[in-house]
């Protein structure tokens, strides 16, 4: 007989055995990478601070592969100059998905 385990508010979870966190949400993870990004508080980010976020906080392999121009040319496509935290998450969160899906592609050949 099996007893489900179950964490609080009752879902089941194999976390729980493990003592392992939950994997947090992609635009959770982007929302804290773009504060991080933004170590200034001031609302958006540049390309620059952009750039010193892909020296210093080892990005993704595929988002190096990618590279940081063409992330920034998917974060401002208008040219501003700069992006806001919601475009930067829901941008980023698509990117994510996409090159996650690009690199099993390559994987597979």
């Amino acid at each position: 007989m099996s007893i489900p385990v179950s964490g609080p508010g009752g879902v089941s979870s194999s976390w729980a055995m493990t003592g392992a966190s939950a994997p947090m949400p992609p635009a959770k993870r982007m929302s804290d990478l773009f504060s991080k990004i933004d170590s200034q508080g001031g609302g958006a980010i540049t390309k620059p601070q952009l750039a010193t976020a892909f020296q210093t906080l080892n990005p993704p392999a595929n988002f190096k592969a990618y590279g940081l121009d063409k992330t920034w040319q998917a974060l401002d496509p208008g040219h501003s100059g700069s992006v806001a935290k919601d475009s930067f998450v829901s941008t980023m969160t698509g990117l994510m998905s996409s090159l996650r899906g690009y690199a099993a592609s390559q994987n597979g050949k």
